[in-house]
């Protein structure tokens, strides 16, 4: 197994977690924060599919599933500050 393909199993792997804990856990911050790091993998995923592939399609999503990301993070805090 490769270096590239070993780390986009991990981040499959990583964000299968993070998707199925979304599910899961009944607590909405955490939801957000997993649903963040889903978010995050994805762009991550799609980040090194631009580098090996250098296309632009791929670096266009790799930024709105990091802009996802934020916006579940921010929505996260927003949920522990109102309670």
């Amino acid at each position: 197994m490769t270096k590239s393909s070993s780390l986009k199993f991990g981040m499959v792997l990583l964000f299968l977690v993070s998707v199925v804990c979304a599910i899961i856990i009944q607590l909405e911050p955490l939801r957000f924060i997993f649903t963040a790091v889903a978010f995050l993998m994805l762009g991550f995923y799609n980040t090194i599919e631009h580098r090996t592939d250098k296309k632009k399609g791929s670096l266009y999503f790799s930024v709105m599933f990091y802009c996802f990301s934020l916006s579940a993070m921010a929505f996260a805090g927003m949920s522990m500050i109102i309670g």
